[in-house]
């Protein structure tokens, strides 16, 4: 079993770590492939957090086409702690990989392009909960997960001890002892992300942030199970029997009751479903508890 620590001790403020306010905490990196829109969004909600000097902006640009790096050259102006590298890479986990080694931050947090922060994330209170011990856990917020009409808040309201079973990456900030040594793997074209957090829990152990860190929208390559040619790659990464039945019941329920039924009948146990108009600031308020999970592996590299 997963050893979880509920302790009732506040998190230290980042005063209490060594030159905190002088050094940059957190490093953003986005990976856009030929979506314009997407990075627009993205960098609309990334922008607000660079009037810090503790904060950088990592833009991997892997697009077939120019209009991503034009946008690119004007968007940094004025800017200089946004850093953009625009050529061909081997996929999504090759160019995040590329972050990774560009990145100087005490963490990173990858918000890809389309995915955005929520305008309820606190940086003050990530800074709180971050360095309650010295900087070494891996932080992992809630997500809003968007499809059509419905929002799913990600742990469910009174399940936040479930984060570390089923941490968005888009929530999750890595700490720089885990992040300078390790890479996603390539050959693991849709589950890299997963065995990336995995790791880093294992070795550095959790903290939950109650706010809602991020939103983004449904039907990603995780959340998605009506291509058949990305289904049966997943099925050959699933590393149990019993992983790949629900893989499969999950295709055939998509066929039978559709996609937004399908998420719904997931979000059971797992997600608060709401509406668009009910996402509140109730959802900020903080567990009676601390939630931390601790390390079970020691530190280790990996390669890709």
């Amino acid at each position: 079993m997963i050893p979880l620590i509920q302790a009732t001790t506040p998190p230290m403020t980042c005063s209490q770590f060594e030159d905190c306010e002088n050094t940059t905490i957190l490093s953003i990196i986005t990976v856009v492939y030929n979506d314009l829109p997407g990075l627009v969004r993205t960098i609309q909600s990334v922008h607000s957090l660079l009037g810090s000097e503790a904060v950088e902006h990592i833009v991997i640009d892997g697009s077939s086409t120019p209009d991503v790096k034009d946008f690119l050259v004007e968007k940094s102006i004025g800017f200089p702690k946004m850093i953009w590298k625009s050529e061909p890479d081997k996929g999504l986990y090759d160019a995040m990989n590329k972050g990774l080694k560009a990145a100087i931050g005490k963490f990173v947090i990858f918000m890809n392009a389309g995915d955005k922060f929520s305008s309820k994330f606190s940086f003050d209170m990530f800074k709180r909960y971050a360095f309650a011990d010295g900087g070494n856990h891996v932080v992992i917020g809630r997500s809003l997960e968007v499809y059509l009409n419905d929002a799913y808040v990600r742990p469910a309201l009174g399940a936040e001890a479930k984060i570390f079973s089923m941490p968005p990456h888009q929530a999750t900030f890595y700490p720089v002892k885990f992040y300078s040594s390790n890479e996603y793997k390539l050959d693991k074209p849709v589950g890299a992300d997963g065995d990336f957090t995995g790791r880093a829990l294992d070795q550095c152990g959790g903290v939950f942030l109650p706010c809602v860190v991020c939103e983004f929208e449904l039907g990603g390559r995780s959340s998605s199970y009506g291509n058949f040619r990305q289904l049966m790659v997943r099925h050959r990464e699933a590393t149990s029997v019993k992983a790949q039945i629900k893989l499969l019941l999950k295709a055939f329920l998509w066929l039978i009751i559709g996609q937004k039924n399908l998420y719904r009948v997931l979000a059971v146990g797992k997600y608060t479903r709401i509406s668009k108009s009910e996402y509140s600031a109730s959802l900020d308020i903080a567990p009676h508890k601390k939630i931390i999970r601790q390390p079970t592996a020691k530190i280790i590299g990996s390669s890709s």
